[in-house]
């Protein structure tokens, strides 16, 4: 899971979610076939963020 914070973390100070980064994030949360409740967490986050204006999909 800390792999996967540590990516949401270079994405939210970047500002910015590329398209590399978005597959990269969706391969990590899905590797195990469970969504436990840290990934959900950073799953909201990001996406809050992405709606809120605060991250920018390019």
């Amino acid at each position: 899971m800390s792999d996967i914070k540590n990516m949401v973390d270079r994405i939210v100070a970047d500002g910015k979610l590329t398209d590399t980064e978005h597959k990269m994030f969706l391969s990590r949360v899905n590797a195990d076939g469970k969504i436990d409740a840290s990934e959900r967490e950073q799953i909201d986050r990001l996406f809050s963020m992405v709606q809120a204006g605060d991250i920018q999909v390019v």
